[in-house]
């Protein structure tokens, strides 16, 4: 999940509440890519392993950047035709 302030993570390492962290996103069909720095505000187990983990980014992400990182790619329709999912 990625929002203006922070980003939703899963993952299988732990990381420690308050752990400053440093990710980069990035969107290679759009050739976007940024590097961010947070701090881990919660961390919820999750089934086979996996940790949900919140952060707060120190800095906001623009709405066209969450844009940009929420696109998953393309898809085909019936018809063919690619569409952004």
């Amino acid at each position: 999940d990625v929002s203006v302030n922070g980003l939703g993570l899963s993952s299988t390492t732990a990381i420690e509440l308050n752990e400053t962290v440093k990710i980069e996103l990035r969107n290679e069909i759009q050739r976007f890519k940024k590097m961010v720095r947070g701090v881990v505000v919660y961390t919820m187990a999750r089934d086979k392993g996996e940790i949900q983990i919140g952060i707060a980014l120190n800095f906001r992400l623009t709405p066209l950047e969450v844009s940009l990182l929420s696109m998953k790619g393309r898809s085909k329709t019936d018809s063919g035709d690619g569409i952004w999912m």
